[in-house]
């Protein structure tokens, strides 16, 4: 299951837009353009499905997004004041309709498609609800989930679209703060192979599945062996030669101590005193490891603190995950994470047609929003190069026909 198409109106920066996403989408281009807005639109959803789960409120702060009050994030071009977002797949499509109240927003419109109807069919104001009615019914609100977030017409489980947004997995580009110790996750229900925003669950969740077998499909191609701890260290090797990792509990708390192996003797050492590159890729390989097929994992800045070569070698690993099934959004200004990405593709790592790339100029274009989205064919090349598109003659440099990623 792979969220296809996302679509939202009155939402920050833009009044209007429309994207598809493919397994492996990679969202660039210049600093406050809006590549950050289309992730938050997903990041809204999922937070409301897994933070109020009981209420048809939509709260703006959170564990996952922290955008600030309703005005905030409400279009100054908004022609009416409610944020609507629309998330399709192949099978499935569902639409909100949410309205400003203090502090947050409430449901006031969702109409969805399940797998038992044909998209042809629209089904237009499932059920409309107004603040009021709101109000009466949150007593009820076991009755009221099942109307707002599950099938409405049978009363099921939430469908795979939105068990696929309450379970997005969101790795904010602060991750990675320096510790000796890292706390175990105070929810018990925490969503499976959610590391945090800030990457602080890494070590729990390292430890706790150490001796897990990872598929054969995400497996590192050069480490046969099938546990957690062997592919952990060939993925680490890969980006930082001679580099392994090592988490136990301290003492008899619950909180988790992490520690790297440097260089031929093994010299195991604090996060503090390996460098920022290896504490903020630690969680984006816990999570790519461990994440089940069909989850979101959502990544900014994959490249933060990574050498030019690390950073390609790491668009090349998120390439190989999302092939195996995980759906992996990324927003970057790295060159090389996208040349990683575009060798994997004429490796045949992964499908060209599973890649969707879109260069947010920020500059009003036809379309009114300054989003380009250039095809990648199956040697990695690009249909256009839009002007901004990082420098075209700085990529040449290093040619996707000789470049060597092993090198």
């Amino acid at each position: 299951m792979t969220l296809r198409v996302l679509e939202f109106s009155n939402l920050k920066c833009f009044p209007a837009l429309r994207l598809e996403l493919s397994p492996l989408t990679l969202f660039t281009g210049f600093n406050s353009a809006g590549k950050s807005t289309a992730l938050q639109a997903l990041l809204l959803l999922g937070q409301g499905l897994s933070l109020n789960p009981d209420s048809a409120y939509l709260s703006p702060n959170g564990p996952i997004v922290r955008l600030g009050q309703p005005g905030d994030l409400l279009s100054s071009r908004a022609k009416e004041s409610r944020i609507e977002i629309s998330v399709c797949t192949m099978k499935e499509h569902a639409s909100w309709s949410f309205a400003p109240v203090s502090c947050g927003f409430t449901l006031v419109e969702s109409s969805a498609h399940y797998p038992h109807m044909r998209l042809s069919e629209p089904r237009k104001d499932l059920f409309r609800i107004e603040k009021a009615a709101y109000q009466r019914q949150e007593a009820d609100s076991q009755e009221w989930v099942a109307k707002m977030w599950g099938n409405p017409d049978t009363g099921e489980a939430p469908s795979d679209l939105l068990a696929a947004l309450q379970n997005i997995v969101f790795l904010h580009s602060e991750r990675g703060k320096v510790s000796d110790v890292y706390p175990s996750p105070d929810n018990a229900d925490i969503t499976y192979a959610d590391v945090g925003r800030e990457g602080q669950y890494a070590p729990w969740w390292y430890e706790w599945a150490a001796d897990e077998e990872i598929e054969a499909s995400r497996r590192h191609p050069d480490e046969p062996a099938p546990g957690l701890r062997r592919q952990m260290d060939a993925y680490l090797g890969n980006l930082f030669p001679g580099t392994k990792v090592m988490v136990d509990k301290a003492g008899k708390t619950s909180l988790m101590r992490l520690g790297f192996g440097v260089g031929a003797e093994n010299d195991w050492r604090s996060p503090a005193n390996v460098g920022y590159g290896l504490v903020y890729v630690f969680p984006i390989l816990v999570a790519a490891l461990l994440a089940q097929k069909g989850q979101v994992l959502i990544i900014e800045s994959p490249e933060a603190h990574l050498h030019p070569r690390a950073q390609s070698r790491m668009g090349g690993i998120l390439a190989r995950i999302a092939a195996a099934g995980v759906q992996i959004l990324i927003e970057s200004h790295s060159d090389h994470i996208l040349n990683g990405i575009r060798r994997a593709v004429k490796d045949k790592v992964i499908p060209h047609s599973d890649v969707a790339v879109h260069f947010f100029s920020g500059a009003d274009s036809d379309s009114g929003h300054g989003v380009i989205s250039p095809a990648i064919d199956a040697e990695g090349g690009f249909d256009d190069w839009p002007e901004g598109f990082f420098d075209q003659s700085e990529s040449d440099l290093v040619t996707l026909a000789g470049w060597d990623q092993s090198s």
